[in-house]
């Protein structure tokens, strides 16, 4: 951007004539009498790695500012513009982003920059909730300078949003160290112990529950014994497959689900909860009758057979070999 003022009159002058050297004239247009604002010169915007390699314009400015500065300078300088367009918010942050690369690519031989370059690309990774990245940048730059406590923070952070929760105690033990009154970190280790507190009470819940379905498990196995009943593999897949054998301690009853099949036509009904005390009639008659007596006929009973007063029942018994794995049922 060129700005025209007493004091810096003459060395703008100066760049706009380099500059002209390799991309020709800026911004007007003879023929219009029009500044062209539309050329790589006038960019309202902070210029990506990417448009500067495609742009030969953009790369002849990039070449006059930094072309007698070393590695060091270059790199500071790529940091101090990030910092501007990270303040700015987050519709800035890709392009704050683009400019702590390029500081990072500068290999600048400066330990502690280069710790605080990458402590600041895991901020705004962080922002962005790309937590195994800020993670990685944390490392490299704890790495790099043990003692950056931005670094140690914003890895603590991640792990804690990541649900590491060892991870992120880590990290915060290692910034206490360097700064024991630091707010941040003692509000988030005490963020860490109560969501610890938080796990620890879902995990007891989940292993009590577990304990009371095999206690059921035990108990069922056990009535089925005494009542001298003989488990197998399923012959068939049942509608619901949750469905399975459940005993009523409160009443010493066992419910089955039941299948019947209409082989014929192709067709089955399910009962869910089939009590063992109930008859087969019982359910039967819910099925083919409706609740005056009268009977219910299926859309696939074309010539009426399936009347209640019709119905022959077979069952067989002790058909399948005896199956104590966990899958039975």
């Amino acid at each position: 951007e060129l700005k025209e003022n007493k004091n810096n009159k003459n060395n703008n002058s100066e760049l706009k004539k380099e500059v002209e050297k390799i991309i020709g004239p800026i911004g007007f247009n003879e023929a219009s009498k029009e500044v062209t604002l539309d050329h790589p010169f006038f960019i309202d915007h902070a210029p990506t790695t990417q448009e500067i390699e495609r742009e030969p314009a953009l790369q002849a400015l990039s070449s006059l500012i930094y072309d007698e500065q070393t590695p060091l300078e270059i790199a500071e300088s790529f940091k101090k513009q990030a910092n501007k367009w990270f303040s700015r918010g987050p519709k800035h942050y890709l392009t704050a982003l683009d400019f702590y690369n390029q500081a990072l690519q500068q290999n600048a031989p400066n330990a502690q920059l280069n710790s605080i370059i990458l402590s600041n690309r895991a901020a705004i990774n962080l922002h962005k909730g790309n937590y195994g990245k800020v993670i990685e940048d944390c490392q490299q730059s704890l790495n790099l300078d043990p003692t950056n406590i931005k670094a140690t923070f914003r890895a603590a952070k991640a792990s804690f949003e990541l649900n590491k929760l060892d991870q992120a105690s880590h990290f915060v033990n290692i910034g206490l160290e360097i700064e024991s009154n630091n707010k941040s970190l003692l509000l988030l280790q005490s963020e860490i112990h109560s969501k610890q507190q938080l796990i620890n009470q879902q995990i007891t819940k989940q292993n009590l529950l577990k304990q009371e379905i095999l206690k059921q498990e035990q108990q069922l196995k056990s009535i089925i014994e005494q009542r001298n009943i003989k488990i197998g593999k399923k012959l068939l897949k049942f509608p619901n497959e949750t469905a399975k054998v459940f005993y009523d301690s409160i009443q010493n009853e066992l419910h089955w689900p039941v299948m019947f099949l209409y082989p014929e036509y192709q067709q089955s009904d399910f009962i869910e909860d089939f009590n063992e005390n109930h008859r087969l009639i019982d359910h039967l008659s819910m099925i083919f009758n409706d609740d005056n007596g009268n009977p219910i006929i299926s859309s696939w009973d074309q010539e009426y057979k399936y009347l209640l007063n019709n119905l022959s029942i077979y069952f067989e018994t002790n058909i399948v070999s005896i199956d104590d794995s966990n899958n039975s049922n």
